[in-house]
């Protein structure tokens, strides 16, 4: 078994040297629009139709259905993936997931070793500051979030939201996390451009 994992993004693919490495955490963050929640969708898809690696998207706000519509638009069959059991999309609140997470026998041990889940997708990070009173303890529970994704096995991208593409301030989030991609959207000339810086 390789170390690496496909992100199923060719391009992102070749500048990670191949993928990520497997049972490591990746933030994915950008400004609203970059399409982190996409490239999410496709990393949980590649792994269940290319490699086997069962999946599952944990998201506080987007309903399964409209996850499910967004990725049939590139073309990917998450219902049909689901019905195989290779992927599941889970809607939940961030207070009810970090209570799960550190339940031995909670809903996402059971969905991990139901499935054999080997990959996560967490959509989106930014809502764990409803749980946490401050800085302090919003890194707390991220550190404990990942960590525990981490003793589970997962390969985990987890998506926070940019207010701006300037950053003045480096996230906590990126000092937690194994590997940090910022996604870009910008206006070229009369058309939109995304990338990965």
């Amino acid at each position: 078994m390789s170390d690496l994992v496909s992100t199923g993004v060719t391009g992102l693919d070749e500048i990670l040297d191949g993928g990520l490495r497997r049972g490591s955490c990746t933030l994915l963050e950008g400004i609203p629009g970059t399409g982190k929640t996409t490239v999410g969708l496709r990393f949980l898809h590649q792994g269940a139709l290319e490699e086997g690696d069962a999946g599952i998207a944990i998201t506080f706000e987007q309903f399964p259905e409209q996850m499910i519509d967004d990725a049939a638009q590139f073309g990917w069959d998450i219902r049909e993936l689901e019905q195989q059991g290779l992927m599941r999309i889970m809607c939940t609140s961030p207070d009810v997931f970090l209570d799960q997470l550190s339940e031995v026998g909670g809903v996402v041990d059971r969905l991990v070793s139901e499935m054999g889940a080997r990959r996560v997708l967490i959509d989106s990070a930014s809502h764990l500051s409803q749980v946490g009173e401050g800085q302090r303890d919003q890194r707390a529970l991220f550190c404990s979030m990942i960590n525990g994704l981490k003793r589970a096995g997962l390969t985990t991208i987890v998506t926070k939201e940019l207010e701006s593409s300037e950053i003045l301030e480096i996230p906590f989030e990126e000092y937690l996390c194994d590997t940090v991609i910022r996604l870009d959207n910008r206006m070229v000339g009369s058309f939109r451009r995304r990338r990965f810086i």
